[in-house]
């Protein structure tokens, strides 16, 4: 079965499951052509992201400096930044193709969305950075009785922001790893969903020094010492 008919076959499957939602969800004809939309946007390959690129402010955008759609004067105020927009199309195709993601199982699908929020939040860091040319800054850390600031040095938020989040994405890289290699081994068809659900999750748990011990997990004390 190709992605593009596993895509096809979970989407068929999401809307057999609206009929059974309970009436008081969508009383009014507003509220059925509501979800209808809503159903409609989820449905599209990159709806998952569709709140994920920042609203255009033009000039008043943090990232204005930086900015080449508004030197080209084509920035779009009040609509999606067609930067993001570019970059979270560009890194799904390539993840996507690169880690023969499934559309169809929802975990794989899942990590991505995470994996690729944690690029456009490093790209962010490096664009308010590339503004600033700052990795470390005074900040004011008290002052005397007799009204002088005095200051510390301190690495650039960005920059810690950065930090995290590239070891996040290197966690999600490893899970998404670990599922190619559950596929190869045991034949993703015919994994139960929770044993596979509880498989990631353990991998997880393993990756933050948490040991699992005839099916529970415990805390890991060689990690803290």
């Amino acid at each position: 079965m190709s992605n593009q008919e596993a895509h096809e076959r979970f989407l068929a499957l999401q809307d057999d499951a609206l009929q059974e939602l309970p009436a008081t969800w969508v009383r009014s004809e507003k509220a059925q052509k509501a979800l209808a939309l809503a159903r409609n946007e989820h449905k599209k390959r990159h709806g998952m992201y569709a709140g994920v690129p920042l609203l255009c402010r033009g000039e008043s955008c943090p990232y204005a400096e930086t900015c080449p759609l508004l030197d080209a004067g084509l920035a779009p105020e009040g609509e999606r930044c067609p930067l993001e927009v570019s970059f979270i199309l560009s890194r799904f195709e390539a993840y996507a193709e690169e880690l023969d993601v499934d559309p169809s199982r929802v975990v794989d699908m899942g990590l991505l969305r995470d994996l690729i929020d944690c690029e456009v939040i490093i790209d962010r860091c490096d664009r308010i950075m590339a503004q600033d040319g700052e990795l470390i800054r005074d900040v004011p850390a008290g002052s005397t009785p007799d009204g002088m600031v005095f200051h510390r040095p301190e690495t650039h938020q960005a920059l810690a922001i950065k930090e995290r989040m590239q070891r996040r994405k290197n966690e999600i890289l490893q899970l998404l790893n670990s599922t190619r290699k559950d596929h190869a081994q045991m034949g993703i068809e015919a994994m139960d969903p929770s044993k596979y659900a509880s498989r990631i999750y353990a991998r997880w748990l393993e990756s933050q020094g948490v040991k699992i011990v005839e099916g529970e997990a415990v805390e890991n004390d060689d990690k803290e010492r």
